[in-house]
Parts: structure tokens; sequence; C-alpha cells
């Protein structure tokens, strides 16, 4: 039974880390692949060399794993910790927009932390994310935040007329924008 399955039927939130498993997954399967080239070549040499091939997708494998580790709540939750100093250096009880918001696990933090204000969410969601809107609204539901929204949209172009917000908040999202072609201009 897969996590997400799991998770539903406990009634918990999902959250998760913002490395994709299927990338991992894939750097993995690669990793044996050309290393089982590795192995027939000891019958046959040329195969040798191309198996060594998976030592460059091994390290990446293995770097990816273990920064997966680091930021979950098994590992060093590093990201709950990076979200917190986020959440930390900003003013209370605000209008708070978070702007790549993933599966919502930061601005939900933040209206935990402070309940009075008003928090909008926005994230492109797509097809090789596993995060979503209706995950964002049952991960806010499940943890009784009420006052909060989220929408689909660009970090590119937000869809807000400038100074609707008091904070603007973003972690881990500036190289996911791909629909900017200069993502520096302003």
């Amino acid at each position: 039974m897969r996590l997400d399955e799991r998770s539903k039927r406990m009634g918990s939130p999902v959250y998760g880390t913002w490395i994709r498993p299927k990338k991992l997954v894939a750097f993995w399967i690669l990793t044996l692949c050309l290393g089982s080239l590795s192995l027939l070549g000891l019958a046959w040499h040329p195969l040798f060399l191309t198996g060594l091939l998976a030592l460059p997708f091994a390290y990446t494998a293995i770097v990816i794993s273990m920064t997966a580790l680091a930021f979950s709540e098994k590992g060093g939750d590093f990201q709950n910790k990076i979200h917190s100093l986020v959440i930390r250096s900003c003013a209370l009880d605000t209008e708070v927009l978070d702007i790549g918001c993933g599966n919502g696990n930061m601005l939900i933090n933040y209206a935990k932390t402070y309940p009075h204000g008003r928090y909008l969410g926005i994230d492109c969601w797509g097809d090789e994310w596993q995060y979503s809107k209706e995950r964002c609204e049952r991960n806010a539901k499940l943890e009784g935040i009420e006052n909060i929204g989220f929408v689909q949209g660009s970090a590119s172009s937000l869809p807000f007329p400038d100074a609707s917000f008091s904070n603007v908040i973003s972690c881990l999202t500036f190289h996911e924008v791909k629909d900017a072609s200069d993502k520096l201009v302003s």
C-alpha cells in the first residue's frame, strides 16, 4: 500500500519533500541497468567499459537519496526547518502569499503558527508533480486551517494586483519556474 493511500485511510496530511520520487527511481534503474552491463562485461570486455557509465548515475542516485532523507521527517527534517526559518522571518497575522506552495506544507504551518492571518498558495501543479490543489485543500482541512486558499497559476505571472499581500514567501521554487524565458526580469 502506497504512503498516500495509507495516509488517506488514516486521515493524516500528505506532505513529503520537494524531491520527486519518480526521478529518484529513474536514477536507480539506470544505475542498475548500466551496472548489469558491467557484469556482462566480465564475459565480453567492451560491455565492461559501458557498464562504468553506471558510476555517475550511482553517485547521483546516492546523493539524491541522501538529500531526500535529510529533508524528510524521518531524516534531518531540513525542509520543515527551512520553512520555520522563513515563517519566523515574517510578520504575524498578515496576508500571506506562498508562491510555489507545492503540497501546502509551509503555508499551512504559517497559518498554524499565526492563526489570524489570511493565507493563499499558488502553484502550477504540473503533471510531473504528485502535488495538487486538492491535496493542499485536504491537508489544510486535516490540519484544521480554514483561513487558507489555493489557486493554480504561474509564479512568473501572478494574477494579483500589486500590494495585495503583506508577506510573499517562497521556498525551493525558483528553479522550477519554466514558463519564463528570463527569471531575473522584474
